[in-house]
């Protein structure tokens, strides 16, 4: 049985207490009636058992904050106070009933609101956040639920319990984060202590995107993942949610500007173009005038976008049909033919966990990506940046799969390293791996896989060139090139356009930074977390290659030669084979499969390098032929300039 509310029939002043309405943030609200004002009110109500409690203090000193601030505002937008009462340990704060609902409930309710009434809202609350700042008074806790749509279609403001008045003593501890998850500025997340009117600005933002399309701009599961996407995240492009006018994007980019000098100054200008959004939005008269404008609207650049979606759309059909007719278009994608020379039948079938049966693995037709449809933009923000929010190079595009990237140019799969530190070397490893050090590298792109046979003999036919040597086993169009000299892989990096990693790029790709990508939320911008394995020993970790009935690489199996195909490949493997053992950074085969190049000389200082035919270059990684002490992510090797090896290939950056 549920008991009965103990303040039900109590009076407190002039003030009867009637009926339950809710809570709010800094008490219960009850339906009164006020015997002196002979109407119903509404009663926010404190009670404190402990009084003299620390944390009671300063919940009665807000109560009492929240009391002056409202007192010495008289606005129609903003909820009224009659009084403050006082009774055994208890606090009232006696102010008009409000008929209606809150914006959350409507919101909740009805869905998203349209674009003019999400306007008309967000106009009032300016006009009562106006009055609010030209007494100094900062609300601090903007959002649907505070906002109330009346009955008479006006709208107050409430809930002032967490305001401050600038020039005043903050009553929140050093640190304190004040204000509610979803909707708190930037300044707010980082617990700055010295904030200003803008705060509400940014937290109208926050409403404001809410209310137009029913979502809130930065989700998650967790408090502290919103509060890491209101301090870095990029800013959701609302055009992508809604169609409404520019206009209205603009506005909400700029009240939610991550630096609170970027938002707008004061009141006056906010309310000035929330004037000029909602005009926007009105309907124009059909006038000559009018007429004139929409011709003028299909401008170059719209006519140019219309015709590639047109080109485009032709295209594809000349495909299809080519494709049921059994023709083949001329295209630059890779194509290795079923009778070029370097292809051989595997020696014998691969055996270990990535077999099934006896079968031979199958090798797709084309294993390079094509690019991503240039008619989906899988992204949330501005064209030209990258999942980070880096700003891209020209010839790059965003893949479709989160994290991913298309270098255009020869289709390779790219992924992104974030400029930060990272710990290089390893304190009990060979001299050449000493010392262990802190070092800074800036941000860069890397190729996901090693370059595989099917790319770089594209390369060769590309540039009439003779494709490398075979080795003594079976190669695939997806296996890892190898047979490549340092000079061979930089040739092909000047064709592709990008070059050979440096090896502390190598080192950080394959190990992380000290802070690496949170993979676990599906979310752009990604967000950076601290690295649990900093100093790890492979790309995965510091597990062994070989931990738990899983192989994360294509090593020497189990440190045994003659175990060396219970991974499932007895040479080279396809690149990609073991997504366990990716680094923090998605990049894949960087321990194992095969030695990569490296742009830098094994020992600047050598004597030797005063002949560059004597220059050894650095490859890093380790291989199939090697044991799990070489594949370690410090470990080094080096070859000279033209020397090949069947279990050396590279990877790229840009």
């Amino acid at each position: 049985m549920t008991q009965p509310d103990p303040w039900i029939g109590k009076i407190l002043g002039p003030c009867h207490i009637e009926k339950y309405l809710g809570a709010g943030s800094m008490g219960c609200v009850y339906e009164a009636f006020h015997e002196k004002l002979q109407k119903k009110v509404a009663i926010k109500l404190l009670q404190m058992s402990k009084p003299t409690d620390e944390k009671n203090k300063r919940a009665q000193k807000r109560f009492f904050q929240e009391a002056s601030c409202i007192k010495q505002l008289d606005h129609p937008n903003i909820v009224k106070i009659y009084s403050l009462e006082q009774s055994d340990h208890a606090y009232c704060l006696v102010m008009e009933l409000l008929e209606g609902k809150s914006l959350l409930d409507v919101i909740q309710t009805r869905g998203q609101l349209s674009p003019i009434q999400g306007m008309e809202i967000a106009r009032e609350v300016a006009l009562g956040l106006q009055e609010a700042h030209r007494h100094k008074i900062i609300h601090r806790d903007i959002k649907p639920a505070n906002i109330m749509l009346l009955e008479d279609g006006h709208i107050k403001i409430t809930d002032f319990g967490l305001a401050r008045v600038l020039e005043t003593e903050p009553i929140s501890q050093a640190g304190d984060i004040i204000g509610t998850v979803f909707y708190m500025s930037p300044e707010q997340a980082m617990g700055h202590k010295n904030i200003d009117h803008r705060c509400d600005f940014y937290s109208l933002g926050v409403s404001l995107f809410q209310t137009l399309t029913g979502q809130l701009p930065y989700p998650g599961r967790t408090p502290l993942q919103v509060i890491q996407q209101h301090i870095s995240a990029n800013i959701p492009d609302i055009l992508k949610f809604i169609d409404t006018k520019p206009e209205i994007r603009d506005l909400i980019q700029r009240l939610l500007a991550k630096k609170p000098e970027d938002r707008f100054s004061d009141a006056q200008e906010l309310i000035e173009t929330i004037d000029q959004c909602i005009q926007s939005l009105k309907p124009q008269p059909l006038t000559l005038n009018t007429i004139q404008t929409s011709k003028q609207n299909w401008d170059l650049p719209r006519i140019i976008s219309i015709l590639r979606k047109m080109i485009w759309l032709v295209c594809l059909t000349i495909f299809a049909i080519m494709q049921r007719h059994g023709e083949r278009p001329v295209s630059a994608t890779p194509v290795i033919l079923t009778d070029n020379p370097i292809i051989q039948p595997p020696l014998a079938p691969p055996v270990g966990p990535h077999a099934v049966g006896n079968d031979p693995p199958h090798l797709p037709e084309n294993p390079i990506p094509e690019p991503p449809d240039p008619q989906v933009e899988p992204s949330q923000f501005a064209t030209g940046a990258g999942w980070f929010g880096e700003k891209m190079p020209q010839g790059m595009i965003r893949g479709k799969k989160i994290g991913e990237y298309i270098w255009e140019k020869d289709h390779s799969i790219m992924v992104y390293v974030p400029r930060g530190h990272f710990w290089k070397g390893y304190h009990r490893g060979r001299p050449d791996e000493r010392p262990l050090q802190e070092i800074e590298v800036q941000g860069f792109y890397i190729d996901k896989t090693e370059v595989t046979w099917n790319q770089y003999v594209f390369f060769c036919q590309e540039n009439n060139l003779d494709p490398p040597p075979k080795p003594e086993f079976p190669v695939h169009p997806n296996h890892p090139v190898v047979n490549i000299s340092w000079q061979d892989a930089k040739d092909y990096a000047d064709w592709a356009q990008k070059r050979l990693p440096t090896e502390l790029e190598w080192e950080k790709a394959a190990r992380g930074g000290t802070k690496i990508p949170d993979w676990s939320l599906e979310q752009v911008p990604i967000l950076m977390i601290a690295n649990p394995y900093p100093k790890r020993m492979y790309p995965w970790g510091d597990r062994m290659p070989y931990t738990n009935r899983i192989f994360y690489c294509n090593y020497v199996a189990l440190d045994n030669w003659d175990c060396r195909d219970k991974d499932g490949f007895t040479y080279t493997g396809a690149v990609g084979s073991f997504p366990e053992g990716n680094s923090p950074y998605q990049a894949q085969d960087m321990a194992g499969n095969a030695w990569e190049w490296c742009s830098d000389y094994y020992d600047p200082k050598d004597p030797a390098n005063a002949d560059p035919q004597k220059i050894r270059y650095v490859f890093r990684g380790g291989s199939w032929i090697n044991y799990a002490e070489s594949c370690r992510v410090s470990r080094r090797d080096a070859g000279l300039k033209h020397e090949r090896f069947p279990w050396v290939g590279f990877r790229l950056v840009k």
